[in-house]
């Protein structure tokens, strides 16, 4: 049996040498050695509680986690979602914070001691302070707040607004939102992206438009914009438009759609290599994965990865995340219920071929 069921979100120690697991199926959150794999303990939550994702606090030696649910069940009232504080050594509950209302993607900016958390019902994000454990504030974004992530120097937070089609920029020091950017194009936004756009139209906007205008099922309204990803060195803020199978790029200092590619299917998460060089998109129906190189130069749209494992875990979704060193991409496998890794090496090699 696994020690947790429906893993969703993971984070990995600072010395990779651990992970921690949300089990959204099992109301808990679990801490495993990677070499060799086996679980060092698991935390219960409150019942039903989804926990969603992980970002680990290496100074202070603890995990945060997100949990979504916001009713005990589909009749149930309405209840606040939490997150909550684990301690790594020993692996135990520390404590737990209201955080709003079906609280999804979480980020966590160690130089400001606060933590960022979309509230997908609540149409904010709740900035919490760790140090005091206190809610510090509630950011009014647009309508379903989804995935946040953080810049590199911590001074702003983007989130993926699912409902409006939109991703918000926030000013993490002030606590504000700056400004909004359409990513989900309809009738119309094709022309627009292109106005506001520096990104020339190559062979991968081409094909995009091209498949836009021949589905007009994809142009009615808004789409489900999933998972967003910070890059470390470009610049530029990367998301998933999940119903129209699109990666948009945009610079971050400008607020303007640089690039936009087909990818896989049904895109769902983000990762970038801790050195920037390679990105992946993976798809949250099939056993598939687009790679794509720093800036948008090349795309690989559908890779069937060849994985290194299986760390057996059940699983209902397709996070992914690269490890510390560098050496592996983690993907939860959604068709497969597995916990797998593919070499970087082989994603560099996707990325240069096909």
């Amino acid at each position: 049996m696994p020690y947790i069921e429906g893993p969703a979100g993971f984070d990995f120690t600072s010395n990779g040498a651990r992970v921690i697991v949300a089990g959204e199926g099992s109301s808990n959150v679990a801490l495993y050695d990677i070499a060799p794999w086996a679980c060092i303990g698991t935390v219960d939550l409150m019942p039903g509680c989804q926990p969603w994702e992980v970002v680990v606090d290496d100074s202070r030696q603890v995990a945060y986690v997100s949990q979504s649910n916001f009713r005990l069940n589909k009749k149930g009232p309405v209840r606040p979602s939490k997150l909550a504080c684990v301690r790594l050594d020993p692996f135990e509950l520390l404590w737990e914070v209201e955080s709003g209302v079906g609280t999804n993607g979480v980020a966590f900016a160690p130089s400001l001691n606060r933590l960022f958390a979309a509230n997908t019902r609540g149409n904010c994000v709740s900035v919490i302070d760790v140090s005091t454990r206190k809610l510090c504030a509630e950011i009014e974004t647009g309508d379903g707040p989804f995935s946040v992530a953080l810049s590199p120097d911590e001074t702003r937070v983007a989130v993926t607004n699912q409902l409006s089609g939109t991703v918000g920029f926030i000013d993490a020091v002030n606590l504000e939102l700056e400004t909004e950017v359409w990513v989900s194009p309809e009738p119309g936004m094709l022309e627009y992206i292109l106005e506001n756009s520096d990104y020339p139209a190559g062979p991968a906007y081409i094909e995009f438009a091209t498949e836009v205008k021949t589905n007009q099922g994809l142009n009615v309204e808004p789409a489900f914009v999933a998972s967003i990803a910070w890059h470390p060195t470009d610049g530029r803020v990367y998301c998933a438009n999940f119903d129209q199978g699109i990666l948009i790029g945009i610079d971050a200092d400008s607020r303007k759609v640089m690039n936009v590619a087909s990818v896989v299917q049904t895109p769902y998460s983000i990762a970038v290599s801790k050195n920037g060089e390679l990105g992946v998109v993976t798809d949250d129906q099939l056993r598939r994965l687009s790679v794509f190189t720093e800036g948008m130069t090349h795309v690989s749209r559908d890779v069937e990865y060849e994985v290194d494992g299986p760390f057996e875990l059940l699983s209902d979704l397709s996070f992914c995340s690269f490890d510390p060193a560098n050496e592996f991409l983690w993907i939860a496998d959604s068709r497969n219920h597995l916990m797998n890794r593919v070499a970087v090496e082989d994603l560099a090699r996707t990325a240069t071929t096909t």
